[in-house]
C-alpha cells in the first residue's frame, strides 16, 4: 500500500515544456501509472529547473506556462 509519492525532477531543461510528456510507472511492470505532465507548461524555455510533484502542493502545472521551478499537484 502506497500512502504518498513525491517525484522530483532536477536539472530539467526544455525549449518548450508544453511538448513534454512525463509518465510515472510502478515497479516490476505494475499496471499502476500516473501521468504527471502532458501538454502543459507553455512554450517558454525552462533551464535547469527543479520541478516537484506532490499531493500537498498549492497548485497545478500551468497549462499555458510558464513552467518554473516549484512544487505542483
Amino acid at each position: 500500500f502506497v500512502h504518498s509519492v513525491t517525484v522530483t525532477l532536477e536539472g530539467l531543461n526544455h525549449n518548450s515544456p508544453d511538448d513534454l510528456d512525463i509518465l510515472l510507472v510502478g515497479p516490476g511492470g505494475s499496471p499502476k501509472k500516473v501521468l504527471l505532465l502532458s501538454d502543459a507548461g507553455g512554450n517558454i524555455a525552462l533551464s535547469n529547473g527543479r520541478v516537484v510533484f506532490e499531493d500537498g502542493a498549492a497548485g497545478m502545472v500551468p497549462d499555458n506556462g510558464p513552467l518554473v521551478t516549484g512544487s505542483y499537484r
